[in-house]
């Protein structure tokens, strides 16, 4: 994440270099959500497995939808209507590809 911050500070579009300043924070944030599920005994409800699969996934999917977005319009806004789209549309391809990913662990084999 510290090369890619890098360069895409580099670009000079201070709304790019806090969506994936976002990322950073996300994806610690579902590490920790992470974690605890998997050392305490904690009610786990589908709300948390979607927050957890935002913030370790979906969230960098879904920044990087929006910064192609914000980049290719010439008033880089962040807030226009296209960009958050994008963004959805990140999100949800990014959760679609957490949950796939997660049943293939419970149903593969080592074939």
């Amino acid at each position: 994440f510290a090369t890619a911050s890098v360069l895409v500070a580099e670009i000079g579009s201070l709304p790019t270099v806090l969506l994936i300043s976002k990322v950073v924070a996300d994806f610690g944030r579902g590490e920790l959500a992470q974690s605890a599920v998997r050392f305490e005994a904690v009610d786990y409800s589908l709300e948390d497995y979607l927050a957890k699969s935002f913030y370790k996934t979906a969230s960098l999917l879904a920044a990087a939808c929006h910064a192609a977005a914000v980049l290719s319009k010439q008033e880089r806004d962040p807030d226009a209507f296209e960009s958050q789209c994008c963004y959805r549309f990140g999100a949800y391809v990014g959760l679609a590809f957490q949950v796939v990913d997660d049943i293939l662990d419970f149903v593969s084999t080592e074939e």
